[in-house]
């Protein structure tokens, strides 16, 4: 004979107070949202200190106590915006790249010893000492690229600078005439490469103009110099072919 029947079956059921267990596991969904909450507000209200840049910093400057300033950000925060948090980190280093107000000051971006006394080693080519300011362009489609070879840069603009009678890069420009390549800079040398960076030598004001565009929003791009002597300006992209860019042909 079956412990259970239907009828038997129907009436437990009628018999189960959902009322009272319903709520029971909304109050407990509740408690644990409420924990939740509380964790992640803590968490959110734990800081450590991080450095930034107080004023610009020229590359190869020395690191003085007065350019860095300390501020507080939340402990949990993504790997790239950890930065360092003790000033007698920096002190006395020098800036790798031109660092601008505000920037968080990354273990990358200085190094001990002055920039005339930083070496590079190209591959197979012998290390070398810079003497000059360096600009560091990301290889995008520079496949090609080596050191000893010379490139210019090239900047494009987008359709809404573009179209801003307001927006311009410089003399070479010129301002209102929507999406467009400009060429601002050529016959630069490359002094070294890695898989993601050419580094170039630039003299302090074209380090200073590269700086200015980059933080305008604008991409900057490099081509290699077929020919010496190219005219700066707008560039007609018909024109270009893979090669100039630094990528290689397909097979």
């Amino acid at each position: 004979m079956p412990l259970w029947t239907r009828q038997a079956f129907q009436t437990r059921l009628r018999n189960i107070p959902w009322a009272r267990l319903a709520a029971l596991l909304l109050a407990m969904a509740a408690l644990v949202t409420g924990a939740l909450a509380w964790v992640l507000a803590i968490g959110a209200a734990q800081t450590d200190p991080v450095l930034l840049a107080a004023v610009a910093i020229a590359p190869g400057e020395p690191i003085a106590a007065a350019q860095l300033t300390l501020v507080q950000a939340p402990r949990f925060r993504p790997a790239a915006l950890k930065g360092i948090a003790d000033p007698a980190l920096v002190v006395g280093q020098y800036a790798r790249v031109q660092l601008s107000p505000n920037q968080l000051v990354t273990p990358d971006l200085v190094q001990p010893a002055p920039l005339s006394r930083h070496i590079f080693v190209n591959g197979a080519l012998p290390a070398e000492q810079l003497q000059a300011t360096v600009y560091e362009l990301p290889r995008t489609a520079l496949s090609t690229i080596t050191a000893q070879d010379r490139v210019n840069l090239l900047v494009l603009i987008d359709e809404t600078r573009g179209r801003d009678p307001a927006f311009s890069i410089g003399t070479v420009d010129t301002p209102g005439r929507g999406a467009r390549v400009v060429r601002v800079l050529r016959d630069l040398n490359v002094l070294a490469v890695n898989e993601r960076i050419a580094f170039l030598e630039v003299s302090p004001t074209q380090s200073f103009y590269l700086w200015s565009l980059q933080n305008s929003g604008v991409a900057i791009v490099g081509e290699l110099s077929a020919t010496e002597g190219a005219a700066l300006g707008p560039v007609s992209l018909a024109a270009m072919t893979p090669e100039d860019l630094g990528m290689a042909p397909t097979p």
